[in-house]
């Protein structure tokens, strides 16, 4: 009571003058330069909120779009995890050095401990996407199994004009399949040593980056054009029969629609829905199936489970990491995520799973050395084999 009876009696001008000390020593605070640590302790917020944006992909194609920076967000996360404690810790002794105290009252030690704990977090998150891809649990085959089948997609860019690098890169691998995507006219005009390396092939060149074009080194059981998607577009993906170790086997190339906007979106998802309906269709008789191609879409995304799902297909990255393909620019190398993608159906064997050179695209080659399990019921004719 005491206390309270001296507050009331003293003069308010007194009160006045001591609260604006405060408030001038509040600003004085807040107009010295931020400390190191400050963004890397604002940083892990919008990480982690981003990260759980990318679980609604299946609801609206913003949140989709979320979905496909999971290891940006791993990066980012993991960088600030060290920083914080780093440069707190830094920031504490010279405070001490210079008799200023322990605390920085801007960001003191519970914001750091606030943004810390959020990057773990959101390392966690993201890593359960992640660190599956580096570990196969298909296992391995044998190296003494014979040769695997080489399929190689390349995304071209109908406007790269560099027809010569591809055409040397698919040369120099010499795969049995080779499907490019984004190919028009120009292309299979400037790329007549592949025509001559593999004699069996089929094209559809557009010239609105959804060509497709399919070059087998023998002949398979089928090749054909199939229309995939709404026909108003009349993009068509290139469907290729054979055998591979005694199976039948149905390689589908595709690229679809990009998801940007609601009608982008919605096209996409029925393209992969597409898909999974022939790839269940055809392991339904017997065959084994194969997808490569530019699905427009990552591992970590609602589209692609369901694909997997739906397909009953599983991702050839199983094993061999992230492998991002797109963008191909180097001054954006950060951004980059996997948009090139090979899945396999349960019958068959993923050897090795890479990304090649830079042939002037905005999209790196994909690589994939297949084998298909001993199956007694199916042919072993070696010259069907692409």
């Amino acid at each position: 009571m005491e206390s309270d009876d001296a507050l009331l009696r003293q003069d308010p001008s007194d009160r006045t003058a001591g609260d604006s000390t405060e408030a001038a020593g509040v600003v004085a605070v807040l107009k010295k330069p931020l400390p190191p640590c400050a963004l890397f302790i604002a940083l892990p917020f919008p990480a982690l909120a981003c990260s759980l944006a990318g679980y609604g992909g299946g609801l609206h194609w913003t949140l989709d779009l979320f979905s496909h920076f999971k290891a940006q967000y791993f990066f980012v996360a993991l960088l600030c995890a060290v920083a914080i404690p780093t440069c707190h810790a830094y920031g504490r002794r010279r405070r001490r050095i210079s008799g200023g105290g322990d605390d920085d009252p801007r960001f003191p030690r519970k914001a750091a401990i606030a943004g810390l704990s959020v990057a773990i977090a959101t390392m966690v998150l993201n890593a359960f996407e992640i660190v599956p891809l580096f570990f196969s649990p298909y296992g391995s085959a044998t190296a003494d199994a014979g040769k695997p089948t080489r399929v190689l997609f390349i995304n071209v860019n109908t406007a790269n004009k560099r027809y010569g690098d591809v055409e040397r890169l698919i040369l120099d691998e010499r795969p049995d399949i080779v499907v490019l995507a984004e190919v028009d006219a120009a292309w299979l005009s400037g790329i007549k040593g592949v025509f001559d390396a593999y004699p069996f092939h089929i094209a559809s060149p557009r010239g609105d980056n959804f060509g497709i074009a399919l070059f087998a080194e023998r002949k398979p059981l089928e090749m054909k054009l199939v229309p995939i998607g709404d026909p108003n577009y009349g993009i068509q993906c290139a469907m290729c029969r054979f055998e591979m170790d005694g199976r039948r086997a149905t390689l589908l190339g595709a690229h679809t629609l990009p998801p940007v906007g609601s009608a982008g979106y919605d096209e996409r998802n029925a393209m992969l829905a597409e898909i999974a309906e022939i790839a269940a269709g055809k392991k339904r008789s017997g065959e084994e199936v194969v997808v490569v191609g530019d699905l427009n879409t990552t591992p970590w995304s609602d589209s692609f489970k369901r694909l997997e799902r739906g397909g009953a297909l599983r991702d050839a990255r199983s094993g061999f990491g992230v492998q991002p393909t797109w963008p191909a620019i180097p001054f954006l190398f950060p951004l980059l995520i996997p948009l090139d993608h090979c899945l396999v159906s349960e019958g068959i064997t993923v050897i090795e799973l890479e990304v090649l050179r830079n042939v002037g695209s905005d999209h790196y080659p994909l690589s994939v050395s297949l084998r298909g399990k001993p199956s007694p019921t199916a042919s072993r004719n070696p010259s069907a084999v692409p």
